[in-house]
């Protein structure tokens, strides 16, 4: 995988090296996943390509934006300076970001909005953050609680919220306490790494920093272990795993795709859709995701459907261009992986997802978000793939059991939505050389409320 470029402020080795340990651990990275920059002592790269990076995590620190610069100093004036830098590159090209603390400051600024002191700065403690409107369909906090504690401490906040900018989640002691810009860049005022333990080493390291009465410390010790902070790592873990960028999947695919002469899974759409064709109504909007070759868009658009698709191989793309051309329709194609198809511009009435399983439980809750993202109130997901028990019959799929789907999961996954067909069953699949034999198979038709 293309490794996060992790970006860190803290001049104290103790603290950043703890930091860097809980980003490790809440995140569930190993070190070989991700690049470290400890901007205290080392200089941004010249030929620093964030295209080459899964994403960048912004670290906290003792800075303020808000601060006049001769009250900053050389190190800070400099790390500043860097990380201002990335950001015209990081909003424009919409780049996978998370700032955490200091980092909402740094969005903020750039993006125009006041950061100072004046209000909403946090004492070392405990914020009681609630998911707002907007941040209920946000894949970052996905199976978030719509309440929970985080780890707070910052002398400055934003006292607005910057143009363009989602609003996510807010509390009592500050109000903007997470943020998105367009579809990508996010920020927090509270700590999503930070656990009892780390916490508590920094308020022993930043004591006299200013943030409390040095003399505050045990009692705020005490509080850090006797908190509750458990969902704020949800987050983190939620922005590795949506922004996990996996090249070996992608040259996989596309080697498997360009090996086989002729296309892999068939030219016949899957009998999932050919057997519930009340739902492929002439006029609607439909979008098909990890389309393949085309076989699925190309015979919605048979039907009347107004398709788009997209698949991660530009060989199965070709391929779909060429089918569609042959039956005589038209689908608006795009060679995108899961990750760069804008889910946030566009809504459909019909979302297909035939054989998507490529994606384990942690990245499935993102993908899922993102499917329901994708539907107008009312719109219809149809869902195909495979069950666990596929694994021993080993006629397609992927050998992981936990990619598979079982009525359970669905029916947790989308219980508050209305199941129009749920239904488990084996069968003979003949489709192409990918999918060859008796299949374990379960269908799922969802409504989304309106």
């Amino acid at each position: 995988m293309k490794p996060f470029l992790v970006l860190q402020l803290r001049p104290e080795t103790e603290a950043a090296d703890d930091e860097f340990r809980a980003i490790l651990e809440m995140g569930g990275l190993a070190p070989d996943q991700v690049r470290r920059i400890r901007m205290d002592r080392d200089d941004l790269p010249a030929d620093l390509d964030l295209s080459a990076h899964s994403g960048v995590i912004v670290g906290g620190g003792p800075g303020c934006v808000s601060d006049p610069p001769e009250e900053k100093t050389p190190t800070e004036a400099r790390i500043e300076e860097m990380v201002m830098g990335l950001m015209p590159q990081i909003t424009a090209r919409d780049i996978p970001f998370l700032g955490c603390c200091y980092g909402i400051g740094i969005l903020g600024h750039h993006l125009g909005a006041e950061v100072s002191k004046a209000r909403y700065g946090e004492k070392p403690g405990t914020a009681l953050c609630r998911i707002t409107e907007a941040g209920r369909g946000d894949p970052l906090l996905e199976g978030m609680p719509g309440v929970f504690e985080a780890f707070v401490g910052h002398k400055e906040a934003l006292q607005e919220l910057p143009a363009g900018c989602a609003h996510l989640l807010v509390s009592d002691s500050c109000p903007f306490q997470m943020i998105r810009y367009g579809r990508n860049v996010y920020a927090t005022q509270f700590h999503p790494e930070a656990d009892a333990a780390g916490f508590a080493l920094r308020i022993r390291i930043y004591r006299n920093e200013g943030y409390f009465r040095p003399e505050e410390a045990e009692r705020l010790t005490e509080m850090c272990h006797a908190a509750n902070v458990h969902a704020p790592a949800r987050l983190l873990r939620n922005f590795v795993a949506r922004y996990r960028q996996d090249s070996r999947r992608t040259a996989m695919w596309e080697e498997r795709y360009s090996a086989s002469e002729d296309y892999l899974f068939g030219r016949a759409p899957a009998k999932f859709l050919t057997e519930n064709p009340g739902w492929l109504k002439p006029g609607l909007e439909a979008l098909s995701v990890a389309d393949g070759e085309g076989r699925n868009s190309v015979f919605m658009a048979e039907r009347g459907l107004r398709v788009s698709a997209f698949d991660l191989s530009p060989t199965a793309v070709e391929r779909a261009r060429a089918l569609a051309a042959e039956r005589g329709v038209e689908v608006e194609f795009a060679v995108s992986d899961w990750q760069g198809w804008d889910w946030e511009s566009r809504r459909f009435d019909l979302v297909a997802g035939i054989f998507i399983q490529f994606f384990g439980p942690e990245e499935r809750r993102g993908q899922f978000a993102d499917l329901k993202r994708a539907l107008r109130p009312g719109g219809v997901l149809m869902l195909h793939g495979y069950r666990p028990e596929q694994i021993a019959l080993g006629t397609g799929g992927p050998p992981f059991a936990e990619n598979m789907y079982t009525e359970e999961l669905l029916r947790e996954a989308f219980g508050d939505w209305q199941i129009e067909r749920l239904a488990s069953y084996e069968r003979d699949v003949q489709e192409g050389r990918g999918h060859s034999g008796k299949s374990a198979l379960i269908d799922l038709i969802v409504r989304k409320p309106q």
